[in-house]
């Protein structure tokens, strides 16, 4: 006799997994816009909550940038990724009973 497998998806109808491919994303999809936004928050939070604050900011930024050599910037997109890695690697786990859920619910899940 084989081995029953635990897991629930494998024996799915390919409009089940159409399904699951269209939550895990909206999950991405979301965790993304939801990263993004943490970026957004900081440059806010750099700016003292402020419209001149953010502006002032990214034109601080914009000048600085357009001024580094090759190795520099090559550096600041370096932190910068690792930075969004993090950030949405936390999201990602504050997350997961979400994905959890719809993976062992499958499609009888109609609202999680």
């Amino acid at each position: 006799m084989a081995p029953r497998r635990s897991l629930h998806f494998i024996a799915m109808s390919s409009g089940d997994f159409a399904w699951l491919c269209l939550e895990a994303a909206s999950f991405v999809a979301t965790t993304l816009l939801l990263s993004w936004g943490c970026f957004v928050l900081l440059f806010l939070a750099l700016g003292g909550f402020s419209l001149e604050g953010v502006m002032h900011q990214l034109a601080n930024f914009s000048t600085r940038y357009v001024a580094a050599d090759a190795e520099r910037l090559s550096a600041f997109r370096h932190l910068l990724l690792v930075g969004h890695i993090a950030v949405s690697l936390t999201i990602l786990v504050l997350r997961r009973a979400r994905i959890v859920a719809l993976v062992r619910a499958g499609r009888r899940c109609a609202h999680v």
